[in-house]
């Protein structure tokens, strides 16, 4: 007795041997924009105008994430830049302010 066949035809032995496309081919997305901006907003605690790329960099990601979502992601990433980035210009401003108030009190104090 013969047993029913199934209703594909036998694999060719190209097919046979092909390796199935890779999963993590189609996961893998840009966010180098991201990472910038915070490694940026970082070293902008100490460097503060290093800060200003970190703004630059997490504008640009957030928008290159808003457009292409299924391209692009680090959005916290990104994110975490802009905030770092944001509160390393306000430190420079502040510290700049508190210098030149320092730097007036010793001039007229004869320093």
């Amino acid at each position: 007795m013969t047993e029913p066949q199934d209703s594909l035809p036998p694999a060719t032995p190209a097919e046979a041997v092909a390796p199935a496309p890779r999963a993590d081919a189609d996961l893998k997305k840009k966010k180098g924009l991201a990472i910038a901006s915070l490694v940026c907003g970082i070293i902008g605690g100490w460097a503060s105008t290093v800060s200003i790329p970190a703004v630059i960099c997490g504008h640009m990601a957030l928008s290159k994430i808003k457009k292409n979502p299924e391209t692009y992601t680090g959005k916290g990433l990104a994110i975490s830049g802009l905030v770092l980035g944001y509160l390393g210009l306000v430190l420079a401003v502040v510290t700049g302010f508190m210098r030149g108030m320092l730097k007036g009190q010793l001039n007229s104090m004869g320093y």
